[in-house]
């Protein structure tokens, strides 16, 4: 059983309060804290009202630690905390029907619901992110205060708990924002945080608090609670959901089989822990246990709570041949189909997928003697086990032979991925395994799922985008599938296929610290700006001064310069004005950003004749030639374009800006002048592209390097006709934007 330990408080007695007692933040320190920190405007309605309407749904009051939340909060706005709004969003229910049945109904359109229903944690505040703070209460926590979990609105499943108590949570998010007002100084600050330690996890806090040790907890009944039962929530939410998606919702460890004993163990849950009656009620039910449901509403009579007085008439109802539970037209339809999975037996899911490929014989056999099986294919592409017969008979096609080699030789013995045997994959394999690629690169339990992803991303069949558009929703921690479904769409080119990438960044803005993410989001903002959705625009320009510089293989441009790119790509004129305003306070130089020269070029193209004027001015200002440098015999010379190529040092990023600078005026002018950058773009280049092999170990080593390439290669793909033939290569170039850039040139 967990325990509460309790935190010496020795070196935070002397910190001025309320930042001296993490313990009795809520009791003591809050309330002065919403006073002195809200706006004071008065709240619309009560912020706690579907916070107490689910305790009491429950039997139980309000727990004190909640009530001293929101109590300051009754009268006036909640002040602004770091990660952490009060509240829920949680549906209301209506003054008359039965409690469980609207419950149920609301959690098929309010998907957190189910948490509540089948895991035993309430919704109590969100991100700024849009995911939900949740508070966990339940019996086997004895003593202990409530654990304080984090819902994740993509995935739609808790992490593990983030926070020992709700205290320390909202002590955490007053402290970052007190300190970010300039109201904490550093030494308090560090202090205050230090009495943290081992109290709160690091989500979106691990650059505040580096030294802080993250809260690990010994037990995680809600988040196992979760485990169990998210395969009734999935049967319930999703209509018609595959054998494939409840299997796979299905966690044969958690779900112990319903078994007598069991249930009999359970009586004090029962009684006191309203989830526990609503999993065993509805497993026993969907399982076709008829013993087990008389025996699970037996012991569901003894709680008091509300809801699950009636939950036992709502189960009894459905027993009896009711049909309809919200937007299931036939609960007793998909009973059957439950029954008929055997969810409880660890052979069944092979057994019914061989099964399935086995009545795929027949069908697949008879596309093929007709000369219909590539279609056939197609049109079964999201049936895996119809693929698993496809392949089969693909295997007896001499045609298909040497790709079915490399499909599976792809790994070595030791798992790992053979990438020569994938480059000849990518390069030589035949194109009709796309929609075998697609089911493995949807199959989360195939290790070598990534791999398939990846050869769609290089072949970027546009059918694929929407057979794998889930891959951008897989957690992992470098984000590796998110990155190939991202070349994927770029390779595509269909503005349709943004949305999915803009969902991405609404989900996952910016973070300090999460290098892997911002590298991530870096690459999928050069995407969008070649898709060209104009929508990109509103979700993009609020980071128009955003300084986040990580970069990688993946994305060697940094945010903050494929932000300007995009901006300047889609044309988004809002963004003009206050570019041109840092430039012409000195604060942004033309001459050291290739992206600010590349957005300042096409947003001018489409701006009235004298901010053209005064743009083409700050960019000529700019060019290197308008620059001097004194030499070691301390002669004062003016810089040429040839020096970029021949000082030791690389000049990488300036390289580039001149570059960028010269495609943008050659947008912004016309005649001889026009002509004049012409010629220095193909002087840079020339320079950049034929002098690479030469120089990228030396002077263009590193991320920098690659960025070189991949301006130089869009300056390239604009002007063709400065040489073409000078992408060739880079067609198979190892960085991808790269190797995309060089592709779309080679090609035209």
């Amino acid at each position: 059983m967990a325990t509460t330990e309790t935190k010496s408080t020795e070196g935070a007695q002397d910190l001025p309060r309320p930042w001296n007692d993490v313990g009795n933040f809520l009791k003591e320190g809050w309330p002065s804290f919403v006073e002195t920190h809200s706006d004071g405007s008065p709240q619309a309605e009560a912020l706690d009202g579907a916070v107490t309407e689910a305790f009491q749904l429950w039997g139980a009051p309000l727990p004190s630690d909640l009530a001293w939340l929101f109590e300051p909060l009754a009268a006036r706005s909640p002040p602004a905390l770091a990660q952490f709004t009060p509240g829920s969003y949680a549906p209301r229910l209506a003054k008359t029907g039965n409690l469980a049945e609207q419950r149920i109904v609301a959690a098929q359109q309010y998907r957190p619901l189910w948490k509540e229903l089948l895991t035993g944690v309430v919704e109590i505040g969100s991100t700024s992110a849009g995911d939900i703070w949740m508070y966990g209460r339940e019996p086997q926590r004895g003593t202990a205060r409530a654990q304080i979990y984090l819902y994740s609105h993509e995935t739609e499943v808790l992490e593990t708990p983030q926070a020992t108590d709700l205290d320390a949570l909202v002590f955490r998010a007053a402290l970052v924002r007190a300190h970010r007002r300039g109201e904490v100084d550093a030494e308090t600050f560090a202090a205050a945080g230090k009495s943290l330690d081992g109290c709160v996890g690091d989500l979106f806090f691990a650059d505040v608090f580096p030294e802080v040790a993250s809260y690990r907890a010994k037990v995680a009944p809600a988040y196992n609670n979760d485990l169990r039962g998210g395969w009734l929530a999935t049967l319930l939410t999703e209509v018609d959901a595959s054998d494939r998606e409840l299997r796979g919702a299905f966690n044969l460890e958690m779900n112990k089989p319903l078994t007598e004993e069991l249930l009999a163990s359970s009586v004090e849950r029962f009684k006191h822990f309203p989830p526990a009656a609503f999993y065993f009620c509805l497993a026993s039910f969907f399982s076709g246990d008829d013993a087990r449901l008389t025996q699970a509403l037996e012991l569901s009579r003894l709680s008091e709570a509300p809801l699950i007085k009636d939950l036992v008439t709502l189960m009894e109802e459905l027993r009896a041949g009711r049909k309809q539970l919200g937007i299931i037209p036939d609960v007793h339809a998909l009973r059957a189909r439950v029954m008929a999975l055997e969810l409880w037996d660890p052979e069944a899911g092979a057994r019914a997928f061989e099964k399935a490929v086995a009545a795929a014989q027949e069908p697949v056999a008879r596309a093929a003697k007709e000369g219909t099986l590539d279609a056939f294919a197609w049109a079964s592409a999201k049936d895996a086990a119809v693929l698993a017969a496809v392949e089969r008979a693909y295997a007896e096609d001499a045609s298909m032979a040497p790709s079915l080699s490399l499909l599976s030789t792809w790994t070595n013995e030791e798992g790992y991925r053979d990438e020569a045997v994938i480059a000849r994959l990518i390069a030589e394999g035949d194109r009709r395994l796309v929609p075998l690629l697609a089911a493995r690169a949807r199959n989360e339990e195939d290790r070598s799922s990534i791999i398939a992803l990846d050869v769609l991303a290089e072949w970027a069949e546009p059918r694929s985008v929407e057979w794998v558009r889930d891959a951008a929703k897989v957690v992992d921690r470098f984000h590796l599938k998110r990155h190939a479904f991202i070349r994927l769409v770029q390779g595509v080119g269909d503005p349709a296929n943004a949305k999915a990438l803009l969902s991405i960044v609404q989900g996952h803005p910016p973070q300090k610290g999460d290098s892997a993410r911002n590298k991530m989001l870096a690459a999928l903002t050069v995407a969008l700006g070649e898709l060209g959705d104009p929508a990109a625009g509103d979700v993009l320009l609020p980071y128009l001064d955003t300084q986040v510089t990580d970069v990688g293989s993946e994305a060697p441009i940094p945010l903050h310069d494929a932000v300007l790119f995009a901006l300047g790509a889609l044309g988004e004129t809002r963004a003009l004005a206050p570019l041109v305003a840092k430039v012409e306070a000195n604060q942004w130089a033309p001459s050291d950003s290739p992206a600010l020269c590349f957005a300042l070029g096409r947003l001018a193209e489409g701006a009235d004749a004298e901010t053209r004027e005064k743009v083409v001015s700050m960019l000529d200002a700019n060019r290197i030639t308008r620059f001097t440098y004194t030499g070691v015999d301390e002669q004062t010379r003016q810089r040429t374009r040839a020096s970029l190529f021949s000082e030791v040092g690389g000049q990488t990023r300036t390289t580039a800006a001149q570059l960028m600078l010269e495609d943008a005026l050659t947008g912004l002018t016309e005649g001889a002048v026009r002509e004049e950058s012409l010629a220095n773009m193909r002087e840079l280049v020339t320079g950049v592209l034929e002098g690479w092999a030469s120089r990228q170990d030396a002077q263009w080593r590193g991320y920098e390097g690659y960025a070189l390439l991949a301006w130089t290669l869009l300056a390239l793909r604009r002007h063709p006709e400065l040489g073409r033939e000078r992408a060739n290569p880079f067609v198979g170039f190892s960085v991808p934007l790269v190797r995309h850039l060089a592709k779309q040139v080679a090609r035209g």
